[in-house]
């Protein structure tokens, strides 16, 4: 996303042409959060706290939106500055700040907020204020939707801010109005609903890591996300997967609570406004990742971005509400104190939390510690692991996961089988690697999306052993599906020379020198499978050619070796 990027490393006019023209590939198409790293790379290159850093610039520039966008919903700047200030110490927003990957929600919340501000402006002032801020409001939320395609909702927030804050005297003129305001965002819904479904990876239109839509999800979902806002305790970067048989009944029976809540407030809503209004920014923001669309995760706390908003006004409502009730009492400043003190234990949640976000032993760590049988976390440990040096811990962690094997999720135990054959590999134990390897093949007619990994793997194994038919048969698989893929290429070359099929080997070479003409290794195979040829000339050519481009090199001495060899 930003190590391997290579859009990033230039800014250009073709470069943010590449990272903004709609891609039909099936990969992620968030242009602006790509943008924003763009604009990093000029400033800190590869240096991750300069992103962080940025990540925590524009999370306060949304904490100054969302004053102003509660000053306009509360009207009292009090009021607005608390609800702020809950929103931005809640510990839901740590993943989104400390994940430099997590931009897309920050991106998408700054330009939401900023987009819903400008709405409700557009209906105050003189006419060319609020065409612009109409305009302005439009741009912000499709840059919103670029960020982070949950941002479709948008809509549905402006419609109820229509119907709950602006009062107008003439009915019909006020439905026909929002009507009009409401009509592009609408079109423009659609036609990036579409995109995404047909087009992107951000939904799974078909299988995904759930079977079904299920309502008992759905309002288990709503019970977790519900309680997650009040009782922010056991946050972790991944959560227990819900299958149909796995969903706690408790959990969705209170879902459905929470739900008939919101849902009966509406036929009191003069009376129970404040619940009505934030139990449908609730349930508004949750549409995209509650159940109802089958994405990659099915509950994250990045995912509450904007829920917190709801619970933010929620709380800041009813607080004044219940002090005003107060007021006259004698123990008229306790509600304050009490309400310092909840602020106060969010915000040391979200200290606490951010330091579990330092680095992947600490915040996998803390995830097994807090859903010790969510193999997930596990499976992120031991790739942390394997890939820092440390394949022995890798494999320990993976060996425990094999306990409780097969999974319910056919992908997971051809990931398991591929991390525990890559260990094995590490610790140099082959004939273990092509075993754990044969057992992925053997899964995969269920999806064998780790294929290509695996035979490039086994391919090392088994010319690690010396079975170099072998080794030839799923190098030639790996290449089918990587034909440029050099590595491969090299190791063909030097396995068909091994077994004495001179010109594949050289096939090979050719095909590699026309990637890279200037490739290291291709060169000194070349010196090398010349002179094991006795083409004497051809090899001193390619040996000449090898101690020129690189001097340096570990081989370079052997090369001046057999050069003078030939050269007397």
């Amino acid at each position: 996303m930003v190590f391997h990027n290579k859009n990033l490393q230039y800014i250009n006019l073709e470069v943010i042409k590449r990272i903004f023209v709609p891609r039909f590939d099936g990969l992620t198409y968030q242009p602006v959060r790509e943008f924003s790293y763009l604009l990093d790379y000029q400033l800190w290159e590869m240096n991750p706290h300069g992103y962080r850093l940025a990540n925590l610039i524009y999370y306060l520039i949304i904490g100054i939106v969302l004053y102003y966008l509660f000053l306009k919903l509360l009207k009292k700047p009090t009021l607005a500055f608390i609800a702020a200030l809950i929103f931005m110490v809640h510990p839901l927003h740590v993943e989104a700040v400390a994940w430099i990957a997590g931009r897309k929600y920050i991106l998408m919340g700054l330009f939401f907020f900023l987009a819903l501000y400008l709405y409700n402006s557009s209906y105050r002032g003189s006419s060319f204020k609020r065409i612009i801020s109409y305009i302005s409001c439009y741009f912000f939320y499709l840059l919103s939707v670029l960020s982070q395609p949950s941002a479709v909702i948008f809509p549905l927030f402006g419609l109820l801010t229509d119907f709950i804050f602006r009062e107008d005297s003439n009915e019909n003129r006020r439905k026909k109005t929002i009507l009009v305001r409401q009509l592009p965002f609408w079109i423009f819904d659609i036609i990036i609903i579409l995109y995404f479904f047909f087009f992107v990876s951000a939904i799974k239109p078909s299988g995904g890591i759930w079977p079904g839509i299920s309502p008992l999800f759905i309002f288990a979902n709503i019970f977790d996300y519900f309680r997650m806002l009040f009782l922010p305790v056991k946050l972790a970067s991944r959560y227990p997967d819900y299958f149909m048989d796995t969903v706690p009944y408790l959990k969705s029976i209170l879902g459905v609570l929470i739900l008939s809540w919101i849902i009966i407030s509406f036929k009191f809503a003069r009376k129970l406004k404040t619940v009505f209004t934030s139990g449908l920014f609730f349930i508004l923001s949750l549409l995209p990742t509650i159940g109802l669309l089958r994405i990659s995760t099915q509950r994250a706390d990045r995912y509450a971005f904007l829920t917190v908003f709801a619970f933010s006004y929620f709380i800041t409502v009813y607080y004044d509400k219940i002090r005003q009730k107060l007021k006259l009492m004698r123990y008229k400043n306790f509600l304050s104190i009490l309400l310092a003190g909840y602020i106060l234990v969010l915000a040391f949640g979200s200290f606490n939390r951010s330091k579990v976000w330092m680095n992947s032993d600490l915040l996998w760590e803390d995830n097994i510690r807090k859903y010790p049988h969510v193999d997930l976390p596990n499976f992120g440990l031991a790739a942390h692991y394997l890939e820092s040096g440390r394949p022995d811990k890798a494999l320990k962690l993976l060996q425990e996961l094999e306990k409780i094997s097969p999974f319910k999720d056919p992908g997971k135990n051809q990931t398991l089988y591929t991390n525990m054959a890559l260990c094995y590999k590490e610790l140099e134990q082959y004939e273990k690697a092509i075993e754990y390897f044969s057992k992925y093949l053997e899964l995969e007619g269920q999806g064998g999306w780790l294929q290509e990994v695996v035979f490039k793997h086994l391919g090392a194994c088994y010319y690690k052993i010396g079975e170099l038919e072998n080794a030839r048969l799923y190098l030639e698989k790996h290449l089918a599906l990587k034909p440029r893929f050099l590595p491969t290429i090299i190791a063909l070359a030097s396995v068909s020379f091994q077994l004495g099929d001179t010109q594949d080997a050289l096939s090979y070479l050719d095909k590699g020198s026309e990637i890279d003409p200037n490739n290291a290794q291709i060169i000194y195979n070349y010196a090398m499978f010349y002179y094991g040829l006795g083409e004497v000339e051809k090899a001193r050519f390619f040996l000449k050619k090898f101690i020129k481009l690189y001097p340096d090199s570990p081989k370079s001495l052997n090369a001046a070796q057999i050069l003078s060899s030939l050269e007397h």
